[in-house]
């Protein structure tokens, strides 16, 4: 379940939160990307991939910790 958490979290990052805010018309980073792909805008497009990208690592990088919160067998090991 925790996995699938993430993933969905990623969708909504990556994708759904255009297409949410495009639908029902709210402001928000969608809309923003939304417009400046309209427009080319590609540094406002750039900052809004790296963006989401770093968000997308954090929410992951949490999701490990709390593996090893609900599950106490799973080890959090550095590199091998």
């Amino acid at each position: 379940m925790i996995t699938n958490i993430g993933l969905v979290a990623g969708f909504v990052l990556a994708g759904g939160n255009v297409l949410i805010e495009q639908l029902f018309a709210w402001p928000g980073i969608g809309g923003y990307a939304y417009r400046s792909l309209q427009e080319n805008d590609l540094f406002a497009l750039r900052g809004y991939v790296i963006f989401i990208g770093v968000a997308y690592v954090l929410i992951n990088t949490v999701l490990e910790f709390v593996y090893r919160r609900v599950d106490p067998r799973v080890e959090i090991t550095e590199g091998r």
